[in-house]
């Protein structure tokens, strides 16, 4: 009997630009500077599970348990605390958001919808995702309900969307916008919408994570995974 041997693989993809023309040296144990950790999590609130984090040891609810909600990205930005979920409305995941507490939902709760990464930068809070093409008053077959489209949504508004892709994690440098993923079965990443695909399609692959780390005459680092 012949056998066929299947392969995945997974990708963890790096963007690099140098325009150094300084040294600095780094210390990352440079006890010097402040050093906060933050931790996501779940914790049951009346029977459902509501959005908790901590920050260095001290834990702050941020839903009261009145519907179900998941916490599953957070992003400190500016002194400000962004974390990204979902939350359960008329038997539908709705990707939503919280900064320093406030909610901002992105989706509408007529179909299912996950989140997959957030990325904040000046302000602009960037979320990459999928939800259903189809609204419940739609759908026909278990097929077509299990149809997703791939979106990346900023302050809440669709700018980019793939049938054929699926966007597993974001970067944002200024206006690049950076999503690794896949496409038809190949691990790609896309910049600004355009699509770059790294593998050839003979196996299964795809894209987990994204990082783009720059060096330049001011110093700045930027540093991103999933």
């Amino acid at each position: 009997m012949k056998k066929t041997t299947f392969m995945l693989i997974t990708f963890l993809f790096f963007i690099i630009t140098f325009t150094c023309c300084t040294t600095q040296t780094i210390k990352p144990n440079d006890s010097s500077k402040k050093k906060d950790v933050y931790v996501l999590g779940t914790e049951y609130q009346f029977y459902n599970p509501s959005v908790i984090y901590g920050e260095n040891g001290n834990q702050h609810l941020i839903t009261a348990g009145t519907i179900p909600a998941y916490g599953e990205k957070i992003f400190i930005s500016n002194g400000d605390i962004y974390i990204a979920g979902k939350e359960e409305a008329n038997e539908y995941r709705v990707i939503t958001y919280w900064k320093n507490g406030v909610k901002n939902r992105i989706t509408d709760g007529k179909r299912q919808s996950y989140i997959t990464d957030l990325f904040v930068v000046n302000n602009d809070v960037y979320i990459s995702g999928r939800e259903q093409i189809n609204t419940w008053q739609d759908i026909s077959t278990t097929q077509a309900n299990q149809h997703y489209r791939s979106k990346v949504w900023k302050n809440g508004k669709e700018i980019l969307t793939s049938e054929t892709g699926s966007f597993n994690a974001i970067f944002v440098d200024e206006e690049d916008v950076y999503i690794a993923g896949s496409e038809n079965g190949k691990a790609a990443y896309w910049k600004n919408g355009k699509i770059v695909t790294l593998t050839n399609g003979n196996n299964k692959a795809y894209a987990k994570a994204i990082w783009r780390f720059r060096l330049s005459c001011g110093n700045r680092h930027e540093i991103k995974t999933a």
